[in-house]
């Protein structure tokens, strides 16, 4: 599990439709949940998934 004070690296990835969010959010987003860094990939290798304009978006979420 995480911690309220554990920082973290998120992946998503890579949807027309988020394009846009993170690049113009990216640093509020980090900044509300503590994240080091989040990225846009081709392939995340994660079964966690979020739906976004009907497609299934994968992410991870990984402890620093």
């Amino acid at each position: 599990g995480f911690e309220i004070t554990d920082r973290i690296l998120i992946t998503l990835q890579n949807h027309p439709s988020i394009i846009r969010a993170v690049d113009e959010y990216k640093d509020f987003i980090c900044m509300q949940v503590l994240c080091e860094d989040l990225t846009l990939a081709s392939n995340v290798s994660s079964d966690s998934t979020f739906e976004l304009d009907g497609a299934q978006i994968h992410f991870q979420i990984r402890k620093v």
